[in-house]
């Protein structure tokens, strides 16, 4: 029996790479634009925002299109009897990233139709405090996910 995606695997983990990538590069020009400098652009803190939440939910996405494939071929097969410890990290980083999920698109939502241009300060922070939160899940994820890459 195949499993869903089997054949585009490749190509899967691919783009789950590459969007992962652009979401690194899109959260730390974000956060650039957002803490180190003296002011604030938020047309550009919006944008990268965008493009960084929108690329963290392609991430995720093409994380559940690899899964199953992941399940049977990594998971069961290497992970679960040899390396249970590991198996726990993954649920760990599952977790933190669908949160994450909910976050980008609040970010999402609130860039198309805050109006953070012109808006109030409660906003911004808002919107700041959001951003700063996904940026710490993001790269906490991608962390767990390159110690578990070693590990295994």
């Amino acid at each position: 029996m195949k499993l869903v995606g089997e054949e585009f695997y490749g190509l899967l983990v691919t783009g789950h790479g590459i969007a992962a990538l652009t979401m690194f590069v899109a959260f730390l020009v974000g956060s650039l634009f957002l803490f180190a400098t003296a002011e604030i652009n938020w047309k550009h803190v919006r944008n990268a925002g965008m493009v960084g939440s929108i690329s963290y939910l392609l991430t995720f996405l093409f994380g559940w299109w690899i899964y199953p494939v992941f399940k049977v071929d990594v998971r069961t097969a290497i992970l679960d009897p040899s390396l249970p410890h590991v198996t726990g990290i993954f649920e760990i980083k599952e977790h933190m990233a669908a949160i994450g999920a909910f976050l980008a698109l609040a970010i999402i939502l609130l860039s198309t139709f805050g109006k953070l241009t012109k808006t109030t300060r409660k906003r911004r922070l808002a919107y700041t405090g959001m951003f700063a939160s996904l940026v710490i899940i993001a790269n906490t994820v991608l962390v767990l996910a390159f110690v578990m890459a070693q590990l295994r």
